[in-house]
Parts: C-alpha cells; sequence; structure tokens
C-alpha cells in the first residue's frame, strides 16, 4: 500500500517465546481492585453514567487521561518485555531502556508516567504509561481525499450510500449522530502535519500506532523486545 513516508504499524509481539504468553491474553491486565483504587481511571476510560457526546475528549490530550498507575496486574508467566501489552485504551507500557529510546526521537506532546505491576505478588518496577496526544485531524486532515468503511454504518442503516465528507465536522457529525467513528482505507495528511514525528496515533480515524523507520532501527539496535513492527494495511498520504 502506498506509504509516503515509510511509517510502520507497531503493535505487541505475537510470539509466547518473547512474551511468556501461550494464549490470546495481554501480558499486564486491570482487576477489579485495580479498578476500585483508581476511580478517575475508571471513571474515564469505562463507560458510566457520567459520559456525555464529547466523552472522548478525555481520551485525546495526554494531560486528561494520563497518571500513575499502581498494582496492575501481570500474567504469572508474562516475561518482563520492554514494551508489554494491556487494555490500555490510550498509550502503551514501556521499559527504562524503551522510554530512552522514545526520548531520542521526535514525539507528540507527551509524559511518561509510573506503573507497578503485581506479579503474583511481586512487585514490578522501572515500568513507564507512555502518554501522548491523539491526532484528531481537525486541522491536519483533508477529509475530502481521504478514503472511509462505511461497511458497518450501512449495514446499520446509519447513513446513505451516498454520504460525502468533505471537513472534519462532518465527519464529527456522524460520529455524534450514529455513535460510531468511521475509519478510513485511506488517510490523507495536509501540510499541516508535523512529518517530522518518530511515532503518532489518531483519535478515530485508523486503530493502529504508528512509527517512523528511524525509531524502528533504534528500537532495533538497542535489543528492545515485546513489539512487531508491520506496514499499514491502508494508504497513507502526506502531502509535500
Amino acid at each position: 500500500m502506498k506509504n509516503t513516508l515509510d511509517y510502520r504499524v507497531l503493535t505487541s509481539s505475537s510470539d509466547s517465546k518473547i512474551t511468556g504468553i501461550r494464549n490470546d491474553n495481554d501480558q499486564t491486565w486491570f482487576d477489579d481492585t485495580f479498578l476500585k483504587n483508581h476511580k478517575t481511571y475508571k471513571m474515564i476510560f469505562y463507560k458510566n453514567d457520567s459520559w456525555n457526546n464529547y466523552w472522548w475528549e478525555n481520551w485525546t490530550t495526554w494531560n486528561k487521561y494520563g497518571m500513575v498507575l499502581k498494582d496492575v496486574k501481570m500474567e504469572k508467566t508474562s516475561k518482563h518485555t520492554d514494551y508489554l501489552s494491556s487494555g490500555l485504551r490510550r498509550g502503551f507500557f514501556v521499559s527504562q531502556a524503551f522510554r530512552e529510546v522514545l526520548e531520542s526521537c521526535n514525539l507528540p506532546n507527551h509524559q511518561f508516567f509510573e506503573v507497578t505491576f503485581n506479579q503474583s505478588g511481586k512487585e514490578i518496577n522501572n515500568y513507564w504509561w507512555f502518554c501522548y496526544d491523539m491526532e484528531t485531524g481537525e486541522h491536519t486532515i483533508d477529509f475530502s481525499k481521504c478514503e472511509y468503511d462505511f461497511t458497518y454504518h450501512h449495514r446499520m442503516d446509519k447513513l446513505s450510500s451516498n454520504t460525502n465528507i468533505k471537513t472534519y465536522s462532518e465527519y464529527m457529525d456522524i460520529f455524534y449522530s450514529t455513535g460510531a467513528a468511521l475509519k478510513t482505507t485511506k488517510l490523507v495528511f495536509n501540510k499541516n502535519f508535523n512529518t517530522e514525528l518518530d511515532l503518532w496515533a489518531t483519535q478515530f480515524l485508523t486503530n493502529e500506532i504508528y512509527i517512523s523507520k528511524r525509531l524502528w532501527d533504534r528500537l532495533i539496535l538497542n535489543n528492545l523486545n515485546g513489539f512487531d513492527i508491520s506496514y499499514p494495511v491502508f494508504e497513507i498520504e502526506f502531502s509535500e
């Protein structure tokens, strides 16, 4: 697929020899005790009566959702990889070594928050929750040139077959009226996007975390583990 700046997709490793996990579970997870002790986290990321149409705004910038996390559960068999799979809705867990590589690169607005894990009663330290601002596309996406996946919306009769999206406002109107965000099959950035970023992700338009080849090379050079790198499935274009 066309990818004019050669970005890759960052995901957690699926190799059980690396992660120590032999099923589809994440290496880390949040139990009821954690949620009881982290009420703000639960309020932000778990749907509740306080949510309105603008709940997503708390997921967009790190200073609205980031916080220190304590006593996150870690699977008994999980290895202490540099990148840990998790049920996080935003950001990801990294080791100190992974953090140092990230800090050597060009990143969106971000912050690292200390996180401790409970692995069968043993406290695991020296990990961080990497929180960063998501790209909404309001000022950086050319919505008129993007291509969208209407499969769900058409199947649920939420949109007509001739829907035409030209602006950010029109895109968000669909989200507010249907309760479901459209994903793109072709993502087109305008000249406002910072193409020097080594990592970015979008709020609604895609589900992926994108990294530059420069960041990928540094992760490999430092022998870090716990992650996989692949090429994007859909097209990404950047204005010159």
